[in-house]
């Protein structure tokens, strides 16, 4: 094999390997990332967690209303009789 086709594919071989060297993922990268994903979970748990006790409380609240305006009234009505 001719010298200059070898220097040439050499070069060519470089520059395909420093091209997918810099694309390659490092450890520190994974574990940012991860970090980042992990703390945005944190956020949407603690979100809907606070969506749901609002909906709880709001539940409890109707079933008060509903209790005093029709089961109250009901039940004071059948022990009259």
């Amino acid at each position: 094999m001719p010298v200059e086709q070898v220097e040439v594919q050499a070069e060519v071989l470089m520059e395909a390997f420093t091209v997918n060297l810099e694309a390659l993922v490092t450890k520190e990268y994974l574990n940012s990332r991860f970090a980042e994903q992990q703390a945005y979970t944190d956020t949407r748990f603690a979100e809907q967690g606070a969506r749901i006790d609002w909906v709880i409380r709001y539940f409890g609240w109707t079933q008060a209303v509903i209790l005093t305006a029709v089961i109250f009234p009901y039940l004071q009505r059948l022990f009259m009789l």
